[in-house]
């Protein structure tokens, strides 16, 4: 096809000949599998990383949650919420900085040098980083919302902006590190911001949250609720203890899902991806969870049998659209839960097939059918668990597919968590 003759030879024999005013551009991460003779036929333009720099990412970050429709309720024209124009207005100066690098920029670059449970790129971080930063803008809209006659103002917008910025950046930079890691990056946070964490028996800035009411710190601790479980429960499999870790990673998980874009748990086996996932899902209204187990031998067909199994094709205008049927419930989404995500073994190119096909559902929003048509999806999501890269049996997957799935490591219970399970 790329030769002067330009034709292309099919299996069969059958000769195409290609019209001139057509052109073929490939677009590819590495040249791994590309023959010299391709190479030679092809013009070559290449994207360096430095072509688009942090701070160019950031600045279309704030300018994008400017105009961006956070809760979802706005009408055309209508102007935005004041609450999320002050809250931006806030944390520019820590995002963007003119003279020296900012607060975020030396953020990113103490993250990217530490050691993540999968390996960490900039594109995975930001894409974290604005799913948490909507979460504090929409309850800073929500709460003006509540409060009409006292709306956030003053002291309490900038407390509560300028904190949840480093709550957001603590889950979304090392979210995917260890507890050591999470401690080290805490005390950066403080020290560059200047923030205090109130006086305390030695905890770092993992351990609090933001209370939205007035934008004051407290321990994740303080919200466990006390649990007494019947002695004949005590062996059932659905039972989970509510601890710091689960009230962490729910609320972490939740904001996420919210934003439905993919996500994936990785941990050691029995560290508790799973149930946490699921009992996330089960709180969340208007889901309806398919289940898929990954192995080595997984194809896309999986894929598109759950989408046969839960999911119909509607017509609109000239478009075809595959959502979730009508009897699961009006403006419901699905969530496919696929654990073990990288046990699919990489085809002689190098692709986990399965994987990709997942990237193109989220990147296109859409796939081809075998009859040529092109499918767009609607309210579907992804969810994987899965063990890490280093374990046996495990593929590295695509930083292609990657780049777009907030990364969250659930490791091992911590002292106090494994204190109020056994207490």
């Amino acid at each position: 096809v790329l030769d002067d003759n330009k034709l292309l030879t099919l299996p069969s024999g059958e000769r195409l000949g290609i019209p001139n005013n057509m052109r073929i551009i490939l677009e590819v991460d590495s040249l791994n599998f590309a023959t010299p003779a391709t190479v030679s036929r092809c013009g070559m333009v290449w994207f360096s990383e430095e072509t688009v720099t942090a701070e160019m990412c950031l600045e279309y970050l704030m300018d994008s949650l400017a105009k961006e429709d956070i809760v979802g309720d706005r009408v055309t024209g209508e102007e935005t919420p004041p609450a999320q124009t002050h809250f931006l207005n806030a944390i520019r100066p820590l995002v963007l900085s003119e003279r020296t690098s900012s607060l975020v920029i030396d953020a990113l670059e103490f993250a990217m040098s530490e050691t993540h449970v999968m390996a960490a790129s900039r594109d995975r971080l930001l894409h974290t980083f604005r799913a948490l930063l909507v979460q504090g803008i929409g309850l800073a809209v929500a709460y003006d919302e509540n409060h009409p006659d006292f709306p956030m103002a003053g002291e309490h917008l900038e407390k509560f902006s300028k904190r949840w910025l480093l709550h957001s950046l603590m889950w979304s930079f090392v979210g995917s590190a260890s507890w050591e890691v999470r401690k080290k990056f805490g005390d950066v946070l403080l020290r560059t911001s200047g923030v205090n964490l109130p006086s305390g028996d030695g905890h770092s800035l993992v351990d609090y949250r933001v209370r939205v009411e007035d934008g004051e710190y407290e321990l994740w601790s303080d919200s466990v609720p006390r649990m007494e479980i019947e002695s004949h429960r005590v062996s059932a499999t659905d039972v989970v203890i509510t601890t710091t870790d689960t009230i962490r990673h729910s609320e972490i998980l939740g904001a996420w899902l919210n934003s439905r874009i993919p996500l994936v748990l990785c941990g050691p086996p029995g560290s508790g991806k799973t149930m946490t996932l699921t009992s996330v899902l089960q709180s969340v209204q208007g889901v309806v969870l398919a289940n898929l187990n990954f192995s080595s031998r997984t194809t896309p067909e999986i894929i598109q049998k759950v989408f046969q199994q839960y999911c119909k094709y509607v017509r609109r205008g000239k478009d075809v659209v595959l959502e979730p049927a009508e009897s699961l419930g009006a403006q419901c989404w699905l969530v496919v839960f696929c654990d073990e995500i990288n046990l699919p073994e990489e085809d002689s190119y190098g692709t986990q097939r399965v994987i990709m096909f997942m990237r193109q559902l989220v990147e296109q929003g859409g796939f081809w059918r075998d009859d040529n048509t092109w499918v767009k999806t609607n309210r579907i999501q992804f969810v994987g668990a899965c063990n890490p890269p280093t374990d046996a049996g495990r593929v590295d997957m695509s930083h292609r597919f990657m780049r777009h799935v907030p990364l969250l490591l659930v490791d091992f219970p911590e002292k106090d968590s494994l204190m109020q399970i056994y207490s």
